[in-house]
């Protein structure tokens, strides 16, 4: 006896996964908006990346993403580069907002003393330090000068303090530290002694005073 039967194979097309969008505003850190920021998504693995710009809202919007890890970075004039990692995929579609914080500021000052007298016939070569750095004049208000270690001029003893703090809302420097320790300890300690007294003319974000990170340098030279 033959027995007939019937065989039905159901084929399942590959369905390809839906494309991701990552979206959000770019504000800064009063929560105001930032328009005409530049916003740079870059894939994890470096196989893609997308730029747009911020609208008039702070908004941006990036479509046709695969799921996956991004990297993104906002650059804006006046503020410091935002560098941040998203996981962008269907399960997580919530706004992401980016939030950039003010850039820093940089003063430098040098503080010139009076070189022992040494013979005509001296070998020693004058050591010159360059002296690099930004000053922003216009918000320093008040700037003692740091006092040259006599004990150190007499010693020929040069060096550079590289000094970091935070401008408070209010003008003065706040968790000053410095950022070198190869330079004799006098010379920082004279430079630090000078400048927790400066008085700066605050940063304003959109009105309202705000803190910054402020970098320093005072260069101690012998004078020729």
């Amino acid at each position: 006896m033959m027995v007939r039967g019937t065989i039905c194979l159901l084929a399942f097309g590959a369905m390809a996964a839906p494309a991701q969008t990552l979206e959000g505003r770019v504000l800064d850190i009063s929560g105001a908006v930032v328009p005409r920021a530049e916003v740079i998504l870059t894939a994890a693995n470096g196989q893609r990346t997308e730029a747009v710009v911020s609208g008039a809202d702070g908004g941006y919007k990036v479509a046709g993403l695969a799921a996956g890890r991004y990297n993104v970075e906002v650059r804006q004039p006046g503020f410091a580069p935002l560098r941040q990692a998203v996981q962008v995929d269907a399960a997580n579609q919530a706004p992401v907002n980016l939030t950039l914080l003010m850039g820093r500021i940089s003063e430098t000052v040098t503080v010139v003393g009076q070189r022992k007298p040494t013979p005509a016939d001296t070998s020693r070569t004058p050591q010159r330090i360059r002296v690099g750095g930004n000053v922003q004049a216009s918000r320093l208000l008040d700037m003692p000068k740091p006092q040259y270690p006599q004990q150190l001029q007499d010693a020929g003893i040069e060096g550079v303090v590289l000094l970091e703090g935070v401008i408070a809302r209010e003008g003065n420097l706040l968790s000053l530290h410095s950022l070198n320790s190869l330079v004799h300890a006098d010379l920082t300690r004279a430079a630090m002694d000078a400048v927790r007294n400066w008085r700066y003319q605050p940063t304003l974000l959109n009105g309202q005073p705000v803190e910054v990170i402020t970098t320093i340098t005072v260069n101690f030279k012998l004078a020729p």
